[in-house]
């Protein structure tokens, strides 16, 4: 893998976990506004991609894994957002 694709990955990841931030806050939001139990679903999709990018970012950071393990977790991160949200595509 060349450092231009470790790059695009990291930057992958770097989104990744901007995009499950954003909506964390946007899930505390509608939790105000429509209660805990009207958000139960969307609570448990955001608490799996928030797992999943706090796996791929541990992954990332090793340095005992390899440039193929990295990338092969960024790339789960990333290659279907919908899905860890659990709204598939």
């Amino acid at each position: 893998m060349t450092v231009e694709q470790l790059r695009t990955q990291a930057g992958a990841l770097v989104q990744a976990d901007d995009t499950v931030r954003a909506a964390a806050e946007e899930l505390s939001y509608a939790q105000a506004q429509f209660g805990l139990s009207a958000t139960d679903a969307f609570t448990a999709a955001l608490d799996s991609a928030a797992s999943t990018c706090r796996g791929a970012s541990s992954c990332a950071r090793s340095s005992t894994t390899t440039s193929r393990d990295r990338a092969a977790a960024a790339a789960d991160v990333h290659r279907d957002p919908p899905a860890l949200l659990g709204g598939g595509r």
